[in-house]
Protein backbone atom coordinates (compact mmCIF):
# COMPACT_ATOMS: atom_id res chain seq x y z
CA UNK A 1 0.00 0.00 0.00
CA UNK A 2 2.81 2.41 0.71
CA UNK A 3 4.09 2.22 -2.86
CA UNK A 4 0.57 2.73 -4.18
CA UNK A 5 0.03 5.78 -1.98
CA UNK A 6 3.27 7.32 -3.20
CA UNK A 7 2.34 6.54 -6.80
CA UNK A 8 -0.73 8.75 -6.72
CA UNK A 9 -0.11 12.00 -8.61
CA UNK A 10 3.45 10.83 -9.18
CA UNK A 11 5.47 9.50 -12.08
CA UNK A 12 3.49 6.24 -12.29
CA UNK A 13 0.09 7.95 -12.29
CA UNK A 14 1.32 10.41 -14.90
CA UNK A 15 2.49 7.54 -17.10
CA UNK A 16 -0.90 5.81 -16.87
CA UNK A 17 -2.72 9.02 -17.75
CA UNK A 18 -0.36 9.62 -20.67
CA UNK A 19 -0.54 6.08 -22.05
CA UNK A 20 -4.34 6.00 -21.96
CA UNK A 21 -4.68 9.68 -22.93
CA UNK A 22 -6.87 10.30 -19.90
CA UNK A 23 -9.04 13.38 -19.75
CA UNK A 24 -10.44 13.95 -16.25
CA UNK A 25 -13.77 15.78 -15.98
CA UNK A 26 -15.25 17.22 -12.77
CA UNK A 27 -12.23 16.53 -10.57
CA UNK A 28 -13.71 18.94 -8.03
CA UNK A 29 -16.44 16.40 -7.24
CA UNK A 30 -13.93 14.13 -5.49
CA UNK A 31 -14.21 14.44 -1.67
CA UNK A 32 -10.91 15.37 -0.05
CA UNK A 33 -11.44 13.25 3.07
CA UNK A 34 -13.46 10.41 4.56
CA UNK A 35 -13.95 6.85 3.40
CA UNK A 36 -16.24 5.96 0.52
CA UNK A 37 -16.76 3.58 -2.38
CA UNK A 38 -15.55 4.45 -5.86
CA UNK A 39 -17.83 2.83 -8.42
CA UNK A 40 -17.62 2.80 -12.21
CA UNK A 41 -18.58 0.88 -15.32
CA UNK A 42 -16.24 -2.00 -16.16
CA UNK A 43 -15.31 -3.17 -19.65
CA UNK A 44 -11.52 -3.42 -19.47
CA UNK A 45 -8.83 -4.98 -17.29
CA UNK A 46 -7.22 -1.54 -17.24
CA UNK A 47 -10.16 0.12 -15.47
CA UNK A 48 -8.83 -0.22 -11.88
CA UNK A 49 -5.47 1.24 -12.94
CA UNK A 50 -7.09 4.12 -14.82
CA UNK A 51 -9.34 4.87 -11.84
CA UNK A 52 -6.40 4.88 -9.46
CA UNK A 53 -4.39 7.21 -11.67
CA UNK A 54 -7.31 9.60 -12.12
CA UNK A 55 -8.18 10.22 -8.47
CA UNK A 56 -6.12 12.16 -5.95
CA UNK A 57 -6.42 9.58 -3.13
CA UNK A 58 -5.35 5.92 -3.13
CA UNK A 59 -8.06 3.42 -4.06
CA UNK A 60 -8.02 -0.22 -2.95
CA UNK A 61 -9.66 -2.91 -5.07
CA UNK A 62 -10.25 -6.65 -5.24
CA UNK A 63 -8.17 -8.56 -7.79
CA UNK A 64 -8.61 -12.03 -9.23
CA UNK A 65 -6.68 -14.44 -7.03
CA UNK A 66 -4.83 -16.08 -9.93
CA UNK A 67 -3.19 -12.78 -10.86
CA UNK A 68 -1.36 -12.67 -7.54
CA UNK A 69 0.39 -15.94 -8.43
CA UNK A 70 2.01 -14.49 -11.56
CA UNK A 71 5.66 -13.52 -10.90
CA UNK A 72 6.20 -9.77 -10.70
CA UNK A 73 2.60 -9.02 -11.68
CA UNK A 74 1.34 -10.24 -8.34
CA UNK A 75 3.75 -8.05 -6.43
CA UNK A 76 2.95 -5.06 -8.64
CA UNK A 77 -0.83 -5.18 -8.30
CA UNK A 78 -0.55 -5.77 -4.56
CA UNK A 79 1.66 -2.69 -4.34
CA UNK A 80 -0.97 -0.82 -6.38
CA UNK A 81 -3.63 -1.45 -3.78
CA UNK A 82 -5.16 -4.77 -4.85
CA UNK A 83 -6.13 -7.59 -2.52
CA UNK A 84 -7.05 -11.11 -3.72
CA UNK A 85 -10.47 -12.68 -4.13
CA UNK A 86 -11.40 -16.15 -5.37
CA UNK A 87 -14.31 -15.45 -7.70
CA UNK A 88 -15.43 -19.07 -7.75
CA UNK A 89 -15.59 -19.27 -3.96
CA UNK A 90 -15.06 -15.76 -2.56
CA UNK A 91 -16.00 -16.55 1.04
CA UNK A 92 -16.20 -13.78 3.65
CA UNK A 93 -12.51 -12.85 3.78
CA UNK A 94 -12.43 -10.24 0.98
CA UNK A 95 -15.76 -8.82 2.14
CA UNK A 96 -14.45 -8.41 5.69
CA UNK A 97 -11.23 -6.85 4.32
CA UNK A 98 -13.24 -4.35 2.26
CA UNK A 99 -15.41 -3.33 5.19
CA UNK A 100 -12.39 -2.95 7.47
CA UNK A 101 -10.65 -0.76 4.89
CA UNK A 102 -13.68 1.50 4.71
CA UNK A 103 -13.93 1.71 8.49
CA UNK A 104 -10.23 2.61 8.59
CA UNK A 105 -10.90 5.63 6.39
CA UNK A 106 -9.73 4.22 3.06
CA UNK A 107 -11.39 4.09 -0.36
CA UNK A 108 -12.33 0.89 -2.16
CA UNK A 109 -13.38 0.38 -5.75
CA UNK A 110 -16.45 -1.76 -6.45
CA UNK A 111 -17.87 -2.29 -9.92
CA UNK A 112 -21.68 -2.69 -10.02
CA UNK A 113 -21.40 -5.48 -12.59
CA UNK A 114 -19.12 -7.46 -10.31
CA UNK A 115 -16.58 -8.15 -13.04
CA UNK A 116 -15.60 -7.10 -16.55
CA UNK A 117 -17.98 -7.30 -19.50
CA UNK A 118 -16.23 -6.73 -22.83
CA UNK A 119 -18.02 -4.15 -24.98
CA UNK A 120 -21.10 -4.49 -22.80
CA UNK A 121 -23.72 -1.78 -23.24
CA UNK A 122 -23.29 0.16 -19.97
CA UNK A 123 -27.02 0.71 -19.48
CA UNK A 124 -27.82 -3.00 -19.07
CA UNK A 125 -28.80 -3.61 -15.41
CA UNK A 126 -29.50 -7.32 -15.81
CA UNK A 127 -26.05 -8.37 -14.62
CA UNK A 128 -25.73 -5.97 -11.69
CA UNK A 129 -24.61 -7.40 -8.37
CA UNK A 130 -25.66 -6.12 -4.95
CA UNK A 131 -22.18 -5.64 -3.49
CA UNK A 132 -22.25 -1.85 -3.49
CA UNK A 133 -25.50 -1.77 -1.55
CA UNK A 134 -24.15 -4.24 0.97
CA UNK A 135 -20.96 -2.24 1.56
CA UNK A 136 -22.88 1.05 1.79
CA UNK A 137 -25.25 -0.31 4.45
CA UNK A 138 -22.65 -2.24 6.43
CA UNK A 139 -19.90 0.39 6.54
CA UNK A 140 -22.30 3.37 6.35
CA UNK A 141 -20.35 5.17 3.62
CA UNK A 142 -21.21 7.13 0.52
CA UNK A 143 -20.38 6.45 -3.12
CA UNK A 144 -18.44 8.36 -5.77
CA UNK A 145 -19.78 7.36 -9.22
CA UNK A 146 -17.19 7.47 -12.00
CA UNK A 147 -17.75 6.92 -15.72
CA UNK A 148 -14.88 5.51 -17.78
CA UNK A 149 -15.56 6.38 -21.40
CA UNK A 150 -13.72 5.29 -24.53
CA UNK A 151 -14.84 5.33 -28.13
CA UNK A 152 -16.62 2.08 -28.95
CA UNK A 153 -16.02 0.96 -25.36
CA UNK A 154 -12.55 -0.23 -26.35
CA UNK A 155 -9.72 0.67 -23.99
CA UNK A 156 -6.17 0.59 -25.26
CA UNK A 157 -2.83 2.35 -25.31
CA UNK A 158 -3.03 5.87 -26.73
CA UNK A 159 -6.78 5.65 -27.29
CA UNK A 160 -8.64 8.59 -25.75
CA UNK A 161 -10.17 7.92 -22.33
CA UNK A 162 -12.56 10.16 -20.46
CA UNK A 163 -12.89 9.73 -16.72
CA UNK A 164 -15.96 11.60 -15.55
CA UNK A 165 -16.18 12.04 -11.77
CA UNK A 166 -19.83 12.30 -10.83
CA UNK A 167 -21.48 14.02 -7.89
CA UNK A 168 -20.68 12.32 -4.59
CA UNK A 169 -23.64 10.42 -3.11
CA UNK A 170 -23.45 10.68 0.71
CA UNK A 171 -24.60 7.84 2.93
CA UNK A 172 -27.46 10.00 4.20
CA UNK A 173 -29.17 9.60 0.81
CA UNK A 174 -29.58 5.89 1.51
CA UNK A 175 -29.92 5.93 5.31
CA UNK A 176 -33.65 6.61 5.24
CA UNK A 177 -34.51 4.01 2.62
CA UNK A 178 -36.98 1.37 3.92
CA UNK A 179 -35.39 -1.84 5.13
CA UNK A 180 -36.11 -4.65 2.69
CA UNK A 181 -34.46 -7.65 1.06
CA UNK A 182 -34.21 -5.64 -2.15
CA UNK A 183 -32.46 -2.65 -0.55
CA UNK A 184 -28.93 -3.65 -1.59
CA UNK A 185 -29.99 -4.09 -5.21
CA UNK A 186 -31.92 -0.81 -5.22
CA UNK A 187 -28.88 1.09 -3.94
CA UNK A 188 -26.68 -0.53 -6.58
CA UNK A 189 -29.15 0.41 -9.33
CA UNK A 190 -29.28 4.00 -8.02
CA UNK A 191 -25.47 4.28 -8.19
CA UNK A 192 -25.33 2.64 -11.61
CA UNK A 193 -27.82 5.15 -12.99
CA UNK A 194 -25.53 7.97 -11.83
CA UNK A 195 -22.68 6.30 -13.71
CA UNK A 196 -24.63 5.74 -16.93
CA UNK A 197 -26.18 9.22 -16.90
CA UNK A 198 -22.71 10.76 -17.08
CA UNK A 199 -21.62 8.12 -19.61
CA UNK A 200 -24.42 9.25 -21.92
CA UNK A 201 -23.66 12.93 -21.35
CA UNK A 202 -19.94 12.72 -22.07
CA UNK A 203 -19.62 9.78 -24.47
CA UNK A 204 -17.63 10.18 -27.69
Amino acid sequence: MSLFAKAQNSFLANVVRFVFRVEIINRGSEPASGSYIVSGNHSSNYDPIILGASLTRPVRYMGKESLFKVPLLGRLIRALGAYPVNREDPGVGPIRTSINLLKDGELISVFPQGHRFDNNVPYDTAKLKSGIGMFVCTAEVGVLPVSIITKGRRTGFFRRTRVVIGDFIPYEVFAGWPESNARYKEITEFVYKAITDNYEKYKF
